[in-house]
């Protein structure tokens, strides 16, 4: 389970989200996963599972924390670098 991964809970109806962040405790894993359908929520990692990881390759172009103004300067860098 890796940062940018495609997760959902493990039981019941889940919608899909992505891992934007993990951090450990003594006793247990905690995963940050933006929801599709209900925004951020801090859960345990037992409790999901990956529905699709991303490769190396993919996971370069996963950014976070940006502001808009950044994201759109990033994304029109990364759209014309092969024209």
């Amino acid at each position: 389970m890796r940062i940018g991964d495609l997760v959902k809970m493990k039981r019941g109806y889940s919608s899909h989200g992505v891992i934007l962040d993990i951090s450990e405790a003594p006793d247990v894993k905690w995963v940050r996963v933006l929801w599709s359908d209900e925004g951020p929520s801090l859960e345990k990692e037992r409790d999901l599972e990956v529905v699709s990881e991303l490769s190396d390759e993919q996971l370069e172009l996963v950014r976070g924390g940006m502001s808009s103004k950044t994201f759109s300067h990033w994304r029109a860098e990364v759209l014309n670098e092969n024209w």
